[in-house]
């Protein structure tokens, strides 16, 4: 781990060519948090003058990001470290369109032609009942993944254990990866 940056409250480290900021999240007492950062979102941070700025900055373009939950963030973690051995790499891919909430660009996972998002949702169970939920999209070229043209995986509730949410989500993987072969 090397720090790159360290200035108006938060810190930049590089951790085998990903980047990660870490900044206090806690009101009352400090809660460090660190969320994964692009290399164009680091360079864009470090032309910032002022907190304001960086706090602008940071509502603007990282308040999805920086406001997970413990449990999404174990998940994500397990996710990606699933899609590695599958063989998937982390890519940024920008829009055709700007979203109405002014976003540019999505994070993926690309495997030959098919690209990956994980994404948490809130959606009702069968009884009604609100739950939090992860699930894999899919695209099947880079024309789909800029329009935003994702077919949903299987959905997981994220109150079952992480090692039921991995295991389907393997099985799930194994049927999109052989689809493509």
């Amino acid at each position: 781990m090397k720090k790159i940056y360290d200035a108006h409250g938060i810190e930049i480290t590089e951790e085998d060519g990903r980047y990660f900021m870490g900044y206090d999240a806690g009101e009352i007492v400090v809660q460090w948090n660190k969320v994964e950062i692009t290399k164009k979102e680091l360079e864009e941070i470090q032309q910032l003058d002022s907190s304001q700025e960086l706090y602008d900055y940071m509502i603007k373009n990282l308040n999805s990001r920086m406001h997970e939950s413990n449990t999404e963030i174990i998940v994500k973690a397990e996710i990606e470290k699933l899609l590695l051995k599958f063989g998937f790499v982390p890519v940024v891919v920008q829009l055709s369109q700007t979203t109405a909430y002014g976003q540019k660009e999505i994070y993926c996972y690309k495997r030959g032609e098919l690209y990956c998002c994980i994404e948490f949702t809130l959606h009702p169970t069968v009884y009604g009942e609100i739950k939090e939920w992860v699930l894999i999209e899919y695209a099947n070229s880079l024309y789909e993944a800029e329009r935003w043209i994702f077919q949903d995986g299987d959905m997981f509730p994220l109150d079952i254990p992480v090692e039921e949410i991995i295991g389907g989500l393997e099985q799930e993987l194994m049927r999109e990866v052989k689809k493509t072969r």
